[in-house]
């Protein structure tokens, strides 16, 4: 049931998606046209960092969209007008967060993928203003020195520190996930007030994170202003790559256990 499920979760959002992307795949087209316009004097530089500023907001809102999409379907299918349907099939609460879970990492993760791509198109190319200033000659020996310098000092230990924290920005991306799931979950306790109370409670959860994190930040500042010197290497990166990742892993479990545990028990539709 899970894999039906999580197919017909991940076909749900192929057009919205579908639309997100184009929109993103036009913006980019017409923004690098913009910048490769060969104006003269000062006026190039003005348009190119207008530009890239604006290109930066759409990208923003790109993946603003791709949230709001996701937080929206789980909202309509779970409480919503269409929780009915949803919870007459024969699936336990636990299988219907794992096919929401999967279905809207994924394609966060997809809509990530896309926007590097765009990025990477969207600055290619030698019309950018920085390549006037450094000339051609000198941009191509960094590039080439760059490429050079990473084939030389990347070792196995670089690319495993690399995969960790791929996985770990993969496994806190499903922690903020659920814990949207979690707040929606609570706020349907509430009956009729429950978009409000969800809204509420997320970010009274937020700020609370924010507060406990900016302490640790501080405490870990005065521990390091102790010690006076903190050497950092990549094998301590890929350390607390790990832990973080365990963090991650442990944040999440509890935030679905709760997730499955009110909806198990306290399902309330009306």
């Amino acid at each position: 049931m899970l894999g039906k499920l999580i197919k017909d979760e991940v076909k749900s959002y192929r057009f919205s998606f579908g639309i997100i992307f184009f929109t993103g795949i036009i913006f980019t087209i017409f923004m690098k046209g913009i910048c490769m316009i060969p104006y003269q004097g000062e006026a190039k530089s003005v348009v190119q960092a207008f530009a890239i500023f604006g290109y930066i907001l759409i990208l923003a809102v790109m993946g603003i969209a791709a949230q709001v999409l996701v937080v929206i379907r789980f909202y309509s299918t779970m409480v919503g007008d269409r929780g009915y349907l949803t919870w007459t099939l024969p699936a336990t609460s636990a299988t219907h967060l794992w096919s929401k879970l999967i279905g809207g990492t994924l394609w966060k993760t997809l809509t990530i993928i896309v926007t590097v791509v765009l990025v990477l198109i969207f600055f290619s190319g030698n019309y950018w203003i920085w390549y006037e200033e450094l000339g051609a000659n000198t941009m191509d020996m960094l590039l080439r020195g760059l490429a050079n310098d990473i084939r030389q000092n990347v070792d196995t230990t670089d690319i495993i520190l690399m995969v960790l924290q791929l996985i770990s920005g993969i496994v806190w991306s499903a922690a903020a996930l659920l814990l949207i799931y979690m707040c929606i979950a609570i706020g349907q306790l509430f009956g009729k007030w429950r978009i409000l109370a969800s809204v509420g409670i997320y970010f009274a959860i937020v700020i609370a994170l924010q507060i406990i994190s900016t302490i640790g930040v501080v405490l870990l500042a005065l521990v390091q202003r102790e010690n006076y010197a903190v050497n950092y290497n990549t094998a301590q990166d890929v350390m607390y790559s790990m832990v973080s990742i365990i963090i991650g892993i442990a944040a999440s479990a509890g935030l679905f256990a709760i997730t499955n545990y009110i909806f198990k028990k306290h399902l309330n539709l009306d």
